[in-house]
C-alpha cells in the first residue's frame, strides 16, 4: 500500500478572529476539520476506495499542535530508524532522532508561517539525498542523560 502524505498548516480562528465554535469542547477541530476537507479533495485516496493508496493528513495548528496521526508516524519512523543501531545505545539514538526531527519540523513550520505573514510562498531548499546527515554520535549528543554513568573508571 502506497501513502500520500499531505501537510496543513490551520488556524484554532476564524476569519473574524473568533475560536471556532467547537474548539473549547472538542481538542484541535481545525485539524479534525481540514483532515475531512482534505479527504473530500482527494476522494480517490479514501480508505474505503479499496485502492493501493490511502491518504495520511499531517496536520498542525497554529502554535504547535500537532495532530496525532503526525506523532504516530512519527513513532513508526523512530522505530524503524533505531533498528540500525546497536542494542545498547538504542534507547538513546531514539531519543536524539525524535528531538532532532521535532526540532526540524518545528522550525519547518515556523518559517511557513513567517514567509506566510510575509505574504510569499516558503518553499524548503532541495535536500541531497544522504548527504549532510549528521554522525551518530551527535545524535547520541541530543539524548538526554539516563543517570549517572555505572561504568568503572578506567
Amino acid at each position: 500500500m502506497v501513502t500520500m502524505v499531505q501537510i496543513t498548516l490551520v488556524s484554532p480562528l476564524t476569519r473574524t478572529g473568533a475560536p471556532i465554535p467547537t474548539a473549547p469542547r472538542v481538542g484541535a477541530a481545525a485539524i479534525t476539520a481540514a483532515k475531512r476537507r482534505k479527504h473530500r479533495r482527494y476522494p480517490e485516496l479514501a480508505p474505503n476506495r479499496g485502492g493501493g493508496q490511502r491518504l495520511l493528513v499531517l496536520a498542525c495548528e497554529i502554535g504547535g499542535r500537532w495532530r496525532s496521526d503526525c506523532q504516530h508516524l512519527l513513532r513508526l519512523l523512530l522505530r524503524h530508524r533505531a533498528r540500525r543501531t546497536a542494542a545498547a545505545v538504542r534507547a538513546a539514538a531514539r531519543s536524539g532522532w525524535q528531538r532532532r526531527w521535532w526540532r526540524l519540523l518545528s522550525v519547518a513550520l515556523q518559517q511557513a508561517v513567517a514567509s506566510t505573514a510575509q505574504g510569499h510562498l516558503w518553499i524548503h531548499p532541495q535536500q541531497p539525498a544522504g548527504l549532510g546527515t549528521p554522525a551518530r554520535h551527535f545524535i547520541l549528543d541530543l539524548a538526554p542523560p539516563a543517570g549517572p554513568s555505572r561504568l568503572p573508571l578506567r
